[in-house]
């Protein structure tokens, strides 16, 4: 691992609610189960979602399935246009939580399909 990767990690822990061996054990599976984003986009989805609560196997489980539908960029577009549509609400809140309720939202509407399907 390369220093600016490591200190990612630091800062990305220290700005959200999440230790460093999560978001480095969270990077690590996610690598191996195959994840398509980057390493630093990795660590910066694994720290938004930990400013949420959600970390461990239930982040990785999250960021997986998001990465396998949607790309960085994409999720980046997706949350740019819903925070433009609730901007009023949402006006206070930082990007990074925005990002987490975002993929949060795109995890609620794989599970909403799968219980249509039923």
């Amino acid at each position: 691992m390369d220093n600016s990767l490591r200190e990612l990690i630091i800062n990305t822990a220290i700005g959200h609610a999440i230790r460093t061996d999560q978001l480095y054990n969270g990077l690590k599976a996610l690598n191996k189960r195959g994840c398509i984003w980057a390493d630093g986009e990795i660590i910066r989805g694994l720290g938004m979602l930990g400013s949420y609560g959600v970390r461990d196997r239930q982040a990785i489980d999250s960021l997986l399935y998001v990465s396998q539908t949607l790309s960085y960029e994409e999720a980046r577009s997706y949350l740019a246009s819903y925070q433009r549509e609730y901007r009023e609400f949402y006006a206070v809140q930082k990007v990074g939580h925005l990002h987490a309720f975002v993929l949060f939202a795109m995890i609620d509407e794989r599970k909403a399909g799968e219980s249509d399907a039923i």
